[in-house]
């Protein structure tokens, strides 16, 4: 294991591990060994399966530290992967060091993804969950404002259905019992969603939080992944 504290890239919803790729490389070329699991999404399922939910995914990071041995552990969620980073970190005491929130949720105890979003939002997550339908993929060009090049439509193609369960299942604990993590909120300030505001403004009058604000967009581990290398080997100079 390299000498250097280790890192578990969570993606966020509709994503999969793919977005990390540049990001991985500048980590991994600073020799930080790097793992970033696929959370499970519904094409991985066989008929007759449970639908996949919030603690599916935790249970996956959890077994993933554990199976690898990871110690002094910098955990990063992006988006949705701040649910399950932080639910995460409350079962892996001896194992995390630092989170890493990246325009990212960050749960209380009780109130699952959707009890932050708008009401709208959550009208149409209840209607899904009565037709047993899991989240549709969303239009990244649209919703979070990027430009239509080559590279973004081969983003959109690669998007998954998210099992709706996910957004609707409670968080269980809170990181107000975890005082000694080192802890950090990036937020993106060109992100036409508004959702991540409050998480921003709540934070930065916490002593325990580093909040820092970035131009990027929503999609900042696609957009800007050097700026993103950045920050983070800078927070990780504090666990190493």
């Amino acid at each position: 294991m390299s000498a250097r504290s280790p890192i578990l890239l969570v993606h966020g919803a509709w994503f999969r591990s793919w977005v990390w790729r540049s990001l991985r490389q500048s980590l991994e070329a600073a020799g930080h060994r790097v793992i970033t699991p696929d959370l499970l999404c519904p094409a991985d399922l066989n008929n007759g399966q449970a639908p996949v939910s919030l603690i599916n995914h935790v249970d996956q990071v959890v077994s993933c530290v554990e199976m690898f041995d990871l110690e002094n552990l910098t955990m990063v969620g992006w988006s949705y992967g701040g649910m399950v980073v932080s639910e995460a970190a409350s079962r892996l005491t001896e194992n995390v060091s630092q989170l890493i929130f990246l325009d990212a949720f960050v749960p209380e105890a009780g109130k699952a993804l959707a009890d932050y979003l708008p009401v709208d939002a959550q009208r149409e997550l209840s209607i899904l969950k009565r037709l047993k339908r899991d989240i549709p993929i969303p239009d990244i060009h649209q919703r979070w404002n990027i430009e239509k090049t080559t590279s973004s439509e081969q983003w959109q193609q690669r998007l998954q259905t998210q099992p709706i369960n996910t957004f609707l299942e409670a968080a269980t604990s809170s990181l107000e019992d975890l005082d000694r993590l080192h802890r950090c909120y990036v937020r993106a300030k060109n992100n036409p969603e508004d959702i991540f505001t409050p998480f921003a403004d709540k934070l930065k009058v916490d002593d325990r939080w580093d909040v820092i604000e970035t131009p990027t967009s929503h999609l900042l581990p696609l957009t800007d992944s050097k700026l993103l290398s950045k920050i983070i080997k800078q927070k990780l100079s504090l666990v190493n």
